[in-house]
């Protein structure tokens, strides 16, 4: 019970009032959805029939959110990369989107393509990366090892959010200074060459 060659753009910048992951509402085997209410966000228990449970194969409520850096850049695939850039005119339908499928509070798995290609921190050596994998997100766990890669953890900062690695801690998702350079980690969040911090929207 219960987002290709550099161009120009200039665009509009477009700030968010608050992130829709500030203060989860998480209670026993009910899971969340994010409403709207005048430009707030907030989470809302919702009934464990669309709540995602957090193993083995169940249903769930994946759903779409809009994400972006502070410096305005989109996320798009280039040569089936993830990079961030300027989208503008006709680009702009190259945006890719984010599948969220969340598994505990602050805690999700996140993909593309309607979830058949899932994020995933993969440590080789001295080097940590971010890697596009064809998974299905409703098929991950959060019990099994080797999905733990796939999964983020949420920080909140005001209207933006940083997402770090649960398998590599310490590591969060970042972009570029320059536009158009691949999506990666960072251990250095603060480091002025690359930006951690993001807005993050339900579409």
């Amino acid at each position: 019970e219960g987002a290709a060659p550099p161009w120009e753009v200039r665009v509009a910048q477009v700030v968010p009032t608050a992130s829709p992951f500030c203060a989860a509402a998480w209670s026993g085997a009910r899971g969340w959805k994010v409403s709207e209410d005048r430009g707030f966000y907030q989470a809302l228990p919702v009934a464990a029939e669309t709540a995602c449970h957090p193993s083995g194969k169940r249903p769930c409520r994946m759903q779409v959110f809009r994400i972006w850096d502070i410096n305005q850049k989109t996320f798009y695939l280039r040569n089936n990369q993830l990079v961030a850039g300027y989208l503008q005119g006709s680009n702009t339908k190259l945006e890719e989107k984010l599948d969220v499928l969340p598994i505990e509070p602050h805690t999700v798995f996140l993909g593309i393509h309607g979830g058949k290609l899932c994020l995933s921190c993969v440590k080789s050596g001295d080097e940590t990366r971010l890697q596009l994998e064809a998974v299905n997100i409703t098929d991950l766990s959060k019990n099994k090892d080797q999905d733990k890669r796939f999964t983020f953890i949420l920080s909140d900062s005001g209207p933006t959010t940083r997402f770090e690695s649960a398998a590599c801690p310490g590591w969060f998702l970042c972009t570029a200074l320059e536009a158009d350079r691949p999506v990666g980690f960072t251990n250095t969040p603060e480091e002025a060459m690359t930006v951690t911090k993001f807005y993050f929207q339900k579409d």
